[in-house]
């Protein structure tokens, strides 16, 4: 569970994911996104990414970053949710996505 946060534009959010990886290295993109989660999804305005490579784990290992997400003019001022997934590149065993996070980031505009 994240805490909730103000940000105006040209301002960063940093997303931390913690991911747990067990067995061989694999390359990894690790997202994070900002948007709206309703009924028929979460709708992205706002993302973030990095590309790792996560190395051979004898035991599982939780792996930790912050993936940052610039504050653009594309979202409007609000209160929005944040959720994240870590792709899997070179695996190809498909995604791990967090449940969405509501009410997570507040748009302001500076006066």
């Amino acid at each position: 569970t994240l805490n909730p946060e103000r940000r105006t534009y040209n301002q960063t959010l940093l997303v931390p994911i913690s991911y747990t990886h067990f067995g061989k290295s694999e390359r990894v993109r690790i997202y994070a996104a900002i948007g709206n989660y309703g009924i028929f999804g979460f709708d992205e305005i706002l993302h973030g990414y990095e590309d790792r490579t996560i190395q051979d784990d004898l035991q599982p290992t939780t792996w930790s970053y912050a993936i940052p997400i610039r504050i653009t003019r594309a979202i409007s001022p609000g209160t929005y949710a944040v959720y994240a997934k870590v792709m899997r590149i070179t695996t190809g065993l498909g995604e791990i996505i967090s449940e969405p996070q509501q009410n997570i980031i507040e748009v302001y505009e500076e006066r």
